[in-house]
Parts: structure tokens; C-alpha cells; sequence
């Protein structure tokens, strides 16, 4: 029985770090503690290996273990056959960990991902988690059976959730919408509704969790620069540009110069291997040019 005790604390453990929520979150460093004091003690050390991985991914890494776990079927996502690094989700031969910055923005993060996106290569959010994980969390979305994680999430009191979306599809009236951080009484939780266009409309509207919070939406400066998927719209932003822009927004300029490069080199390694795609790494600035005068 001693000897399955350190094993009982990791089955714990994952369900404590497989949670956002703050409480939980304040108890990761305790767990911790307690299981390597327990595994030395009990002789099974060679366990910690594992735990260490446990502690070590970040909300979307989580999310997207779970979603793994669940699936009944492999998963074909396009650029799913090449073998890709855990850890930033590129292909191994362009893996970019070593490079991976670590910031603590004025904001928080909340993904609200559709269904198979965290399974998908060319997810975005990810890089949000990447680089801020202490301040992003991640979690399934459902219109009934609703992460209770991100319902304790959502009624912190540190936080003023936002829901982010585009405010011309918000009808007259039916939801409040701002356009500044700055009169919040707490620090912000931007929601982002991660999938596609039409996941994530469908979201917004059959999410009735989230129909109390204002709705906040971006001015972006310049046309997507994504291309990692086909977009129904050029003014389309991905994910992690959408995050760009509401930290420029709230003034938050390091933390967005820091997430926007973290996303050009993800996105610059991802299209290298993708021949058709060899003509947008070679865009030069007055490229940029054209481009910002197009939304002008």
C-alpha cells in the first residue's frame, strides 16, 4: 500500500494541475512538494520525470491532452502527419522552445476553444500560453455542460471578464460594449472565442454564461498577416492577433511587441515548410505599406 501512496498523489496532482481556476492554482506548489517528499520516501523517484511534465505544460498543453484523450479517432488536421514538437507545436526540425519568451501582460487570457482547435497545428492561442502562462487559461467550450473551472474562473473577483468580439455583430442593445480597459474596476480577463469564424459566432450566441460581461472589440492597424489557414475575410484576424491588439490597446506595448514576434517566428517556421507559402516570408516593408493603406 506505501508504495502506491507517491502514485495516488500524482493522479491527484494531474487533476489539481489540469484545473485553472485560482484556488487551484495556489495549491500546484504544495502538491508539489508533497509528492517529492512522498517518492523519496517511498523509493519511487523514478516517477518524478513524469510529474515534472505535468507541472510543466501550460493551460493550452493541458486542454489539448485532455482533448487527445477523448478523441475515438485520429484526428487528420492538415500538417497533422509531420511530426511536430510538443512544446511549441511546430514541426521538430523548426522547433522554436529555446527561443520561447516568458512575459507577465497587464491582462489575463481566457481561451474558450471550439471542439478539435487545440488539436489543430495552426492554432494561434497557443502562442498566447506559450508566453504568458501564468496569466492564460484554456478550457473547452460547451452551450450546456459547462467547465466548471471556468465558470469559478469567470467569478473571481480579481477579474473583469470581457468577451471579445467584433462589435458590428453585436445587436443594438443587447449587450454592452466598450472600447476601453481603463474604468475597469479589476484587471481584465479577455475572452477569446477560438475557432473559426462561424465556430466562433455560434459561441457567442449560444454561450449564456457569458451574456453579463460587456463585449470589447479591436482596431487592428493592418491587414492579417495569419496565412496559416484559409480566412473567409483579409480584415480576419487569427488569435494571437487579436491579443496584439488588446494589449496595444490597453497600452500594454511590451507585452504585445513580445507576443506579436513570438507569433511571426511561429509563423515564419510554420510556412517554411510549405512551399506554395515561400512568397510571404520574402514580404518586404512596402508590402507592409500597401497593406496599411488598404484599411485607411
Amino acid at each position: 500500500m506505501s508504495s502506491q501512496f507517491p502514485l495516488l498523489l500524482c493522479v491527484v496532482a494531474h487533476q489539481v494541475v489540469a484545473g485553472d481556476s485560482p484556488p487551484l492554482n495556489q495549491l500546484k506548489g504544495h502538491f508539489f512538494l508533497l509528492i517529492i517528499v512522498s517518492a523519496s520516501f517511498f523509493g519511487v523517484t523514478e516517477r518524478l520525470p513524469l510529474l515534472f511534465w505535468f507541472f510543466s505544460m501550460n493551460a493550452f498543453q493541458r486542454l489539448r491532452q485532455q482533448r487527445l484523450a477523448k478523441a475515438t479517432k485520429p484526428f487528420n488536421a492538415r500538417g497533422g502527419s509531420i511530426a511536430r514538437c510538443e512544446g511549441c507545436g511546430l514541426p521538430v526540425v523548426q522547433c522554436a522552445c529555446a527561443l520561447m519568451p516568458e512575459g507577465a501582460p497587464k491582462a489575463a487570457f481566457c481561451l474558450l476553444m471550439y471542439d478539435t482547435e487545440p488539436m489543430k497545428p495552426s492554432n494561434t492561442g497557443r502562442l498566447i500560453a506559450d508566453i504568458f502562462p501564468h496569466n492564460t487559461h484554456a478550457f473547452m467550450w460547451s452551450r450546456t455542460e459547462v467547465d466548471e473551472g471556468l465558470l469559478a474562473l469567470l467569478a473571481d473577483p480579481t477579474y473583469s471578464p470581457l468577451v471579445v468580439f467584433p462589435e458590428s455583430y453585436v445587436q443594438e442593445g443587447e449587450r454592452v460594449v466598450i472600447n476601453s480597459v481603463d474604468t475597469l474596476p479589476n484587471r481584465p480577463l479577455y475572452i477569446l472565442l477560438d475557432g473559426t469564424w462561424s465556430e466562433a459566432r455560434k459561441m457567442f450566441r449560444k454561450s449564456p454564461y457569458l451574456d453579463q460581461f460587456p463585449v470589447i472589440s479591436v482596431q487592428p492597424q493592418t491587414l492579417s498577416a495569419y496565412r496559416l489557414r484559409v480566412a473567409s475575410n483579409e480584415n480576419q484576424l487569427c488569435t494571437a492577433e487579436v491579443a496584439c491588439c488588446l494589449l496595444q490597446q490597453q497600452g500594454d506595448l511590451a507585452a504585445s511587441t513580445m507576443l506579436h514576434d513570438w507569433f511571426s517566428l511561429f509563423r515564419q517556421r510554420y510556412l517554411t515548410i510549405k512551399p506554395h507559402h515561400q512568397r510571404f516570408l520574402t514580404d518586404n516593408v512596402s508590402a507592409g505599406d500597401d497593406q496599411r493603406s488598404a484599411i485607411s
